[in-house]
Order: C-alpha cells, then sequence, then structure tokens
C-alpha cells in the first residue's frame, strides 16, 4: 500500500506528516490514534497502533515483496545453472546469442536472458578449467561482474550418446 492510498483512506488530515533523513515518511494522526511509516519507495512497512486494518495490510504486502523477492531469486539461480551447464564449445559456436571476450586469461560469455528479473548473466572460464556465473553490471569487477551465482568445473562438451541395438 503506498502513502498516497493511505492519506486517501485515512480522510483526516494527518497531524505529523515528516520525511526522516532515511527517506522514510512517518505519518501520525491524533497523538494516540495511528502511526505510520513509509520506506524510500513509499511503500507502507509499519502501522503501530490504531490502524489494524492498515497495519493487517502492511503485512500482507511485506510477506508479498519477500515472496516475490524469494521467487526471483530461485529464478535467477535457475538460469544461472542452465547457463552453468552449457558446453563451452557450444557457447563458442552461438555468438549471435553469447557474446565473448578474453580477459587476461580467462573467457567471458555473456547472456541476454531477455528477462527483466534476471538481466545478463557472465560466464567466466578460468584457464584452471573452473567455470563461475555472475549476474551483470556494467560498473562490477572487469566492467560487468556483480553477485557471483554458481561455480564448478567447466563442461567442456556433451557426452557423446551411445545407442547399441539388439
Amino acid at each position: 500500500m503506498s502513502y498516497d492510498e493511505v492519506k486517501r483512506i485515512m480522510k483526516d488530515k494527518p497531524t505529523t506528516d515528516e520525511r526522516d533523513e532515511s527517506g522514510t515518511y512517518l505519518l501520525q494522526y491524533d497523538v494516540d490514534k495511528v502511526i505510520l511509516n513509509f520506506d524510500e519507495n513509499d511503500k507502507l512497512t509499519a502501522a503501530i497502533e490504531g490502524a489494524p486494518q492498515i497495519a493487517k495490510q502492511a503485512q500482507e504486502s511485506i510477506k508479498k515483496a519477500k515472496k516475490e523477492s524469494s521467487d526471483n531469486r530461485d529464478k535467477l539461480i535457475g538460469f544461472a545453472q542452465s547457463f552453468r551447464r552449457k558446453p563451452v564449445e557450444k557457447l563458442q559456436k552461438m555468438s549471435m546469442v553469447y557474446t565473448s571476450e578474453q580477459i587476461d586469461n580467462s573467457m567471458y560469455y555473456v547472456w541476454d536472458t531477455g528477462e527483466e528479473s534476471v538481466g545478463k548473466l557472465v560466464y567466466v572460464d578460468d584457464p584452471e578449467k573452473f567455470t563461475t556465473v555472475y549476474q551483470y553490471d556494467e560498473n562490477g569487477q572487469d566492467g560487468m561482474l556483480d553477485k557471483q551465482l554458481y561455480s564448478g568445473r567447466t563442461i567442456m562438451d556433451n557426452p557423446t550418446k551411445v545407442y547399441i541395438y539388439q
């Protein structure tokens, strides 16, 4: 629930309407009645006594935000694991999908997932045949690395499947 939505619902004019240095709003309605806190994005984070319906909505909003954050994290990890499983040869053959660059002795492959919540991922293959997948950040290390999402041995090629007919 947003700052403006709460002001519309409460109808009365607040006795205190302040924003502190952290960007958090404090709305207070009559000293003994209702105190509401908002974060820097103007989303309700707390309703202290006197506003049970708003407090409940604030708690539901916080739960929803945490779930969305958790879901996005799971999705990001899933994409990172999928990217990590791609053999180096496949990444090199598909240069239209995966851009590559050599920095020092490591190869960097960048994949734009097309998912807004995931963004770009960077697959780093070092000379010791160790792979690390990061979130992309143009201001990060080497001009592209952000949070590490996965690390493990490099997959050189998918094993050839052998079919035996009897």
